[in-house]
């Protein structure tokens, strides 16, 4: 029996989720006077950031998944069978949705919040902490932890020198988005073949 989520149920947990980091951050923020979202400006720039932020991320993750050798076995293995089956239920659409949540709700959980309040006057000391903080939020196992602490590094560094919060989050959602869809379409494909395998078998 099919124990996978519903397509509400997923889109309904996930949505809670990722939005309820930004109330979280919003309101540590307002408990110790940082402002999350201080630096977000809608501007052409940010967008330049975003769009081409995501595309080594993207790259990057589509090597790992075209030759998952060693330790990146096991990754793919995960996403495919146990993520892949829910965003395999989902629209292109609702995967932007919960893309552009994740996206917004993390940035300014560790970017917007956790970065400024633990670097205080050094950057350099928030980045480390915050980045080691979401590859921790990111415990899928040791060594998504730490390609996950390296994206939190990039995120970061993206702020840094883009000087808005907008840029990592455009780069954010739209590296979930993709990764989101490559995985919905190889679950898709395993789920046709071993029904294709499975039929052959009856025939048989």
């Amino acid at each position: 029996m099919d124990q996978t989520p519903d397509r509400s149920t997923f889109l309904t947990l996930a949505s809670l989720v990722e939005g309820g980091l930004v109330v979280v951050a919003l309101g540590v923020g307002w408990v110790f006077n940082v402002q999350p979202l201080e630096t977000v400006t809608w501007d052409v720039d940010a967008l330049l950031w975003g769009i081409g932020g995501a595309i080594p991320l993207y790259a990057g993750f589509v090597i790992c998944d075209r030759y998952p050798v060693g330790p990146l076995r096991p990754i793919k293995e995960l996403l495919v069978d146990i993520l892949g089956p829910l965003l395999a239920r989902c629209s292109k659409w609702d995967l932007a949705a919960i893309a552009l949540l994740a996206g917004i709700g993390e940035e300014t959980l560790f970017r917007g919040l956790l970065l400024p309040l633990f670097g205080g006057d050094s950057f350099w000391l928030g980045l480390l902490i915050s980045s080691v903080l979401f590859g921790l939020a990111h415990s899928v196992t040791m060594t998504y932890v730490v390609l996950a602490t390296v994206a939190g590094l990039y995120f970061g560094l993206q702020l840094h020198y883009s000087g808005n919060l907008l840029a990592p989050i455009i780069t954010h959602a739209l590296y979930d988005y993709l990764a989101f869809v490559k995985v919905a379409a190889e679950s898709r494909e395993r789920h046709n073949a071993n029904q294709h395998t499975e039929a052959n078998k009856n025939f048989e």
